[in-house]
């Protein structure tokens, strides 16, 4: 039998909501005060799928009530609890030692052009030629989205931690990781390569959603978030090429369907972590993204 973890929620209108979960991360965060109020809820997870909403509160976990507890008897009964649960996430950690992107792109699998189909059938795409996709078939979905951004004692500078999500062509699974890149990391290695791909046809997809500036300047990680939003859409409409594809999931690191099969693993965690800061998955602050483009990778307004 599947392992499960049963979690009570204070709605706060008088009523109490009961949710089990069974994957973990749950996709839920909070601050370590109490009481324990879900203040974001992570897209794609099963929190969201369990229709979690912010501003609940934690009541108990199990039969176990958390009146009279601290934070960190929660947080150590919460730890107990999910760690028979099911992992549901790669998650690759910053990797400290590639800070410049000349280091990142030496340690990043490089898809020769020969390569590109088997490579992209890894993930479950079809694809004719590394430059033509395969007429009237219906190919995964893919979705980025920014997580947050953390930092960490070693390397102060910032890590944008970006969600990767690619749903099987028949919805029947969907894999998830996390990877940590620095703005130089994504600016030259997705941003620039794919508008010198598009071309004239780049304002047609991003026009609305302007890339982060150099120097990274409050605002970045909206229009981070943003322009993650509307790659996602340029993928699923296939305006950009399979090995333009290929090279972007090289660079996020996505787990294939062989590397997930039956569950996927959790490969590291961030250990050393000194500031985490969260992103709002909202877009009222920056450009806006059209309706269409935003039900295309499956963000609900």
């Amino acid at each position: 039998m599947e392992a499960m973890m049963v979690l009570v929620f204070d709605t706060g209108n008088g009523t109490k909501q009961t949710k089990v979960f069974t994957e973990h991360p749950l996709g839920m965060r909070y601050a370590y005060k109490m009481p324990i109020v879900i203040n974001k809820i992570r897209a794609g997870s099963q929190a969201e799928r369990l229709h979690v909403q912010p501003g609940w509160v934690l009541h108990s976990v199990g039969d176990e009530l958390l009146q009279g507890m601290n934070s960190s008897q929660v947080t150590k009964l919460l730890r107990a609890s999910t760690a028979t649960l099911r992992k549901c996430m790669v998650v690759h950690k910053a990797p400290l030692k590639a800070m410049s992107v000349a280091k990142l792109s030496a340690r990043l699998e490089k898809i020769e052009r020969a390569e590109v189909v088997p490579y992209l059938k890894g993930y479950g795409f079809v694809v004719q030629s590394s430059h033509s996709w395969r007429d009237c078939i219906t190919q995964p979905v893919f979705r980025l989205l920014l997580d947050s951004h953390v930092k960490y004692k070693e390397k102060p500078q910032t890590w944008y931690v970006i969600l990767g999500e690619i749903t099987a062509a028949d919805g029947s699974s969907t894999q998830q990781w996390h990877v940590e890149r620095r703005l130089t990391h994504i600016r030259t290695l997705i941003h620039d390569p794919v508008k010198d791909e598009l071309s004239g046809e780049y304002d047609l997809y991003f026009g609305s959603s302007r890339f982060a500036r150099h120097g990274g300047p409050p605002g970045t990680s909206l229009r981070l978030a943003a322009w993650f939003a509307a790659l996602s859409v340029a993928i699923n409409v296939q305006a950009v090429s399979p090995a333009r594809v290929a090279s972007i999931l090289s660079f996020l690191e996505a787990p294939s369907l062989e590397q997930t099969a039956g569950q996927t693993r959790e490969e590291s965690k961030p250990t050393a972590l000194l500031q985490e800061q969260t992103v709002k998955h909202t877009f009222e602050e920056s450009e806006p993204i059209g309706a269409a483009a935003l039900n295309a990778i499956g963000i609900r307004q």
